[in-house]
């Protein structure tokens, strides 16, 4: 029996899958699979990135389980690949945008939905600098740009 130290997150993550039957497909070691998959997604900055990599993926799943079936290895890449899908689009994304003009004068403006149109509404540059500008926060603005 071979021992290997663990050093992240999301390989506890993947030898909790991958220790047990992964290819039994059975609802227990999906939910498994799906957790190893959330925390390499979540820790995809650091630790995940490389897991975000199919050939990775592959090589690590065969290095560790060599009777592994290709088969099941691509279903759950697949399936990898739907969770990452998702987690990428979750959050509806805010088109905040910098126009910059021929005399390096800049414009700022955030788009968002409302009422099934798409609003472009000017903001100022401190807004523009926030990390997060949310939908309420330029719901007003456009309020105050309004006169409401």
């Amino acid at each position: 029996m071979s021992y290997y130290r663990i050093i992240d997150p999301v390989e506890t993550a993947f030898f909790s899958w991958l220790n047990d039957s992964p290819d039994s497909y059975h609802p227990y070691d999906r939910g498994r699979f799906y957790s190893f998959a959330d925390t390499a997604w979540h820790y995809k900055k650091s630790y995940g990135r490389k897991w975000l990599n199919k050939e990775f993926f592959i090589s690590q799943c065969k290095k560790y389980k060599p009777l592994f079936d290709d088969e099941c290895i691509l279903y759950y890449w697949n399936r990898f690949e739907i969770i990452k899908d998702y987690h990428e689009f979750k959050k509806p994304k805010q088109l905040v945008k910098e126009y910059v003009s021929n005399d390096n004068y800049s414009s700022y403006y955030a788009q968002i939905v409302v009422n099934g149109e798409i609003e472009t509404i000017p903001i100022d540059k401190e807004s523009f600098h926030k990390k997060h500008l949310s939908r309420t926060a330029i719901l007003k603005i456009a309020q105050k740009n309004h006169g409401g």
